[in-house]
């Protein structure tokens, strides 16, 4: 069972050719960013960790200069418009790539241009700083766990069940419900808790559903540490339950980014 699941973990990793393409996309779309704002690009989510499924967006963050944070969103849109729009020259940077499906979206504070490049959807977002730092953690957590990349791997299995196997019993794909990180966070509550415990990105998908499985959601909440008991009351990083000492994640580590998060936003 090890070995078919490594198989298959294997079909799903990100192969050396996928590499290539998305950092082909990466730069010709930051290339763009960085002539019409100035702005350096920086890859972020699972395209920055390395844990995406084929289908999955590649997620950049421009890092603007002072005041382009109310204009950035209009001045990319047109110029990717314009570029997608735009007739190749023959042997020219534009003939190789292509840009289509160009959008701006605005949920509030939340905005982004999406686009497809070179049939890989992009999603840029400006000065995700919180997001790097995201990344940083879980690169960290998966180097601090070892273990052949078990974190990463646990990661790639997981969002595999979620995406394509959870449609067989809710009609639709259950990553659209949650994000990323979140998803990332329960996975590493359960890691950091049994570590020791876990050799194979198989036992760690097992124990997961073995902790959420009997879960009670309407009054419980996730962190890095395990289950909390929701209480509006109290503060809940007060309430976090059976922090053992055998933990996999150092509390200096867990306070230092809980710190840079809290600074960036």
């Amino acid at each position: 069972m090890d070995r078919r699941t490594e198989e298959l973990i294997e079909l799903l990793r990100p192969s050396p050719e996928a590499i290539l393409h998305r950092k082909r996309v990466v730069k010709y779309t930051s290339r763009h960013i960085k002539q019409t704002l100035g702005a350096q690009c920086f890859p972020i989510g699972t395209y920055a960790l390395k844990t995406y499924l084929p289908d999955d967006w590649l997620h950049l963050s421009a890092f603007l200069c002072r005041g382009q944070e109310q204009t950035w969103f209009m001045r990319v849109n047109e110029v990717l418009c314009k570029t997608s729009n735009s007739t190749p020259e023959a042997g020219g940077e534009t003939s190789a790539h292509k840009i289509s499906n160009v959008n701006f979206v605005n949920e509030g504070e939340h905005r982004a241009i999406r686009c497809m490049t070179d049939g890989v959807n992009v999603d840029m977002t400006a000065n995700s700083i919180e997001e790097l730092y995201q990344v940083s953690f879980l690169e960290e957590v998966d180097l601090l766990l070892g273990k052949n990349h078990i974190f990463k791997r646990s990661i790639l299995l997981l969002k595999a069940w979620w995406l394509y196997e959870t449609r067989a019993f809710s009609g639709a794909s259950m990553l659209a419900s949650i994000s990323e990180f979140a998803l990332s966070t329960m996975l590493l509550a359960v890691v950091n808790k049994h570590h020791r415990r876990l050799h194979h990105p198989l036992q760690v998908l097992s124990m997961f559903f073995s902790v959420y499985s009997k879960l009670d959601w309407e009054k419980s909440g996730i962190t890095v540490h395990g289950v909390v008991e929701i209480d509006k009351a109290a503060n809940i990083l007060g309430k976090v339950e059976d922090r053992a000492k055998n933990c996999l994640l150092p509390e200096e580590m867990v306070a230092r980014y809980q710190q840079r998060c809290v600074q960036s936003r």
